[in-house]
């Protein structure tokens, strides 16, 4: 009886952490106005380069923000601002690393890349260093939830 007293209590606590991760899913989805599986996929990619969601979506929203206010940054950079003004969350990571990228040995590029992420965006760059196609592989692995669930 101790021992199923015990597994029900496990089990019990994984449901509730499901939930509240789904939750938490759920209402990130909401405010950006993107599909559960978009920020799942984000939180996959975010993971698997030892950053986390939140921390992610609070760097796009910050970016997005800059992009509205002045282009310069983001030319300097080698990223369209309009672009990224208008591109979902997943494509705004996938053109800071195709920045990234393209700034690999080029001093002017990835310094101006440096300035447009900031001080606390530096961390960014553990995510964008896996390019392009690695984090659209991230992106199409990541197990997703289906909302109805």
């Amino acid at each position: 009886m101790i021992a199923g007293a015990f597994a029900f209590g496990a089990i019990a606590n994984f449901f509730s952490g499901f939930i509240s991760e789904m939750a938490r899913i759920q209402d990130l989805s909401d405010r950006l106005g993107e599909s559960t599986g978009s920020i799942q996929r984000i939180g996959n990619a975010a993971k698997l380069s030892g950053s986390d969601l939140e921390y992610v979506i609070k760097v796009l929203t910050s970016l997005t923000l800059e992009a509205a206010k002045s282009a310069e940054k983001f030319d300097a950079a080698g990223i369209s601002a309009t672009a990224f003004l208008s591109a979902s969350s997943e494509d705004k990571i996938l053109m800071l690393a195709k920045a990234y990228e393209e700034a690999n040995g080029n001093l002017e590029r990835m310094t101006a890349l440096q300035e447009l992420l900031g001080g606390k965006g530096q961390d960014m760059f553990i995510l964008l260093a896996n390019g392009v196609g690695g984090l659209s592989a991230a992106f199409s692995e990541a197990a997703e939830v289906s909302k109805e669930v």
